[in-house]
Formats: C-alpha cells, sequence, structure tokens
C-alpha cells in the first residue's frame, strides 16, 4: 500500500535539524507539534494515520467516478453527512480502486499534521501520492511536512516566528480557534518547552585526533677534518760533476 513505508519515530534530531533548516526557535516547533500535531504519525500496524474525508473524494471526481464513489457510501457533497468509521484505511483502499490512488490520497488527511493530500504542491511534492510515501517514511518528514505547509503562509509563518500565537493560531486552526483555545495552548507549549530546550545538556564535545608531532630533524654529526696524505719523498738530483763522472764511468765500462 503507498500509506506504508520504513514508519521511523520523531526524534530529538528531527526538531534540532529542522529548527536551524527553517529559521524556527526550536521551542516554538515542538509547541506547534505538541498542540497541532497528533501524538503519532503511524497505528500500530506501520500503516501512515489518516482520515479519509468523503466529501473532498466528491469535490476531486466527477462523472462516471463520482457516481462510483457516491453509490459505495466515499463520497457526498457536504462534510458531516455521515459519521466517519473508526478505520479510514478501508474507505481509502475502496476508493482508490474504483477512482485510483492519486483521488484517494488527496481526498485523505495525513501524518502527525494531518495534512490534506491535495496539498501536496506546498509541500514540494509532484503528486499526493508522493507526498504519502514520504510522510510513510518517517515522523521526521511529516513533521517536516507542517512546516513547509507553514513555510507556503507567510503571514503565518511570520506569526509563528513572532510567537504571535493568536494570529498563527488563526491561520492555522481557522477563525473558531479561540474556541478551542489554541492560542493559549501554544503558549502554554512554548514557555514550558523554552525551559526544557534551555536547560537541555550540550552535546558532548567532539573530539578532533591531533597529528604527533614530526620527529625532530636528527642533529648534524661533527666531521674530522681532512688530513692530507704525507708528501711522497723526492729522490736527490744528483750534481752536474758526479753526473759527468756517472757518464765516464759507464763509457769504460761499455769498452770493456
Amino acid at each position: 500500500m503507498f500509506y506504508i513505508g520504513k514508519a521511523l519515530r520523531l526524534s530529538d534530531a528531527d526538531f534540532a535539524r529542522l529548527a536551524s533548516a527553517y529559521g524556527i526557535e526550536e521551542a516554538a516547533l515542538r509547541a506547534v507539534a505538541e498542540v497541532e500535531a497528533r501524538g503519532e504519525g503511524f497505528y500500530s500496524s506501520g500503516a501512515l494515520v489518516c482520515l479519509y474525508e468523503p466529501h473532498i473524494a466528491y469535490k476531486y471526481t466527477s462523472g462516471s467516478i463520482r457516481n462510483a464513489l457516491v453509490l459505495a457510501g466515499l463520497a457526498y457533497e457536504k462534510w458531516g453527512t455521515k459519521p466517519y468509521p473508526k478505520s479510514s484505511l478501508p474507505n481509502i483502499d475502496r476508493c482508490a480502486k474504483i477512482a485510483g490512488e492519486e483521488v484517494a490520497a488527496k481526498s485523505t488527511s495525513w501524518g502527525l499534521g494531518q495534512i490534506m493530500g491535495f496539498n501536496y504542491p506546498a509541500l514540494g511534492q509532484p503528486s499526493a501520492v508522493a507526498m504519502v510515501k514520504w510522510f510513510a517514511e518517517s515522523e521526521g518528514n511529516q513533521l517536516e511536512g507542517m512546516v513547509l505547509f507553514i513555510k507556503s503562509n507567510p503571514a503565518m509563518l511570520t506569526a509563528l516566528k513572532a510567537k504571535d500565537w493568536a494570529g498563527f493560531a488563526k491561520r492555522y486552526n481557522g477563525s473558531a480557534y479561540a474556541k478551542n483555545k489554541y492560542d493559549t495552548k501554544l503558549a502554554a507549549a512554548y514557555a514550558k518547552w523554552s525551559k526544557k530546550v534551555a536547560t537541555a545538556p550540550a552535546p558532548p564535545p567532539v573530539t578532533v585526533p591531533v597529528s604527533p608531532a614530526p620527529p625532530p630533524a636528527p642533529l648534524p654529526v661533527e666531521q674530522s677534518p681532512a688530513v692530507s696524505p704525507p708528501p711522497l719523498p723526492t729522490q736527490p738530483q744528483p750534481s752536474p760533476l758526479a753526473a759527468l763522472i756517472q757518464f765516464f764511468t759507464s763509457l769504460f765500462t761499455k769498452k770493456a
């Protein structure tokens, strides 16, 4: 089914990551998640939390397909015509068989923020089914979907960043927000999370390995001064007289 994925649960790292990525105070983001989001984004079966809306299915169909949905009790013109069933999953499956998965996805609210499938363009998704599959991967994706939905309304995003809870609740919940005290609930949740986030222990410092210092350069070895070899003894040269005597001696020796 297109509404079943990895079903990863929400983590503190998701809040920190999204708050940093979208420039929203983490305590404010946690307050919105606490008040406006469901407690969980997945059923115990792993299926994405959802609520099928027959009046939306009626709006997004026509002709024979709409007639088939009406006959099956899966579409009607006005909200509240019939009570909601205990589980929406069977109706989603039946709608998908009659009108296709895209109509079923558009006609249902999904995940932590219960975002209607027809809002997929505001979340940067190519289709309602693609949005649902993205939500089915993790509650972190569902929370990011809420942030993107808020971001698509600049006035709503401005109110959130300014902690204007009445202005935010009016745009997120409609004009009847005060009746359900959404603004006061958001303010109280923000006050609580401001203290918790401020006192949260800092992550342990990252130890950066230090490269060992290079070994010291070897000390230069003192060389002994070069000793020149002693000069070879020179043969004494004979005197002129001795040379003359030697000449005559050799001459007479040869004649004898």
